[in-house]
């Protein structure tokens, strides 16, 4: 109903942004269509009556793991004891020495490639995602 809406009230040539959060891994076979990601999104937007002209997904790969771990911090201290959870917990320390700011600087640096990647590339986790459509 929301994207119908939108195309209700753009004009013809009207552009719509839409982004949204994608923490999923994707295993299309080949396609994943039916939660946010960019083959099901793409084809719900195209439902509506718009045509998509980009998708992109943002912060993937690396990047991804480490923005989710940032922001897991509290659950990742709780695990068990063991090397795995050593170690695990060594990473953590190091990111929150580092701050967010450098965390993100760092990552910026370190991974360039993976920030915005085109949204048809299947590959791992993202943290968002963005279409770019046009009402025809």
């Amino acid at each position: 109903m929301y994207l119908h809406e939108c195309y209700r009230v753009l004009k013809p040539g009207g552009h719509l942004l839409l982004t949204t959060h994608g923490i999923f891994e994707e295993h299309g076979c080949p396609y994943d269509y039916w939660r946010w990601i960019s083959f099901g999104l793409q084809k719900i937007v195209e439902g509506a009556g718009l045509k998509v002209t980009v998708t992109k997904k943002i912060t993937t790969g690396p990047r991804a793991v480490i923005a989710l771990a940032e922001r897991q911090f509290d659950e990742l201290r709780s695990y068990p004891v063991g090397l795995y959870a050593h170690f695990l917990s060594l990473g953590i320390r190091l990111i929150q020495r580092l701050g967010a700011h450098r965390l993100h600087r760092t990552c910026d640096l370190t991974f360039k490639k993976y920030r915005v990647v085109d949204g048809k590339q299947v590959d791992g986790i993202f943290i968002a995602l963005g279409i770019l459509a046009i009402k025809k």
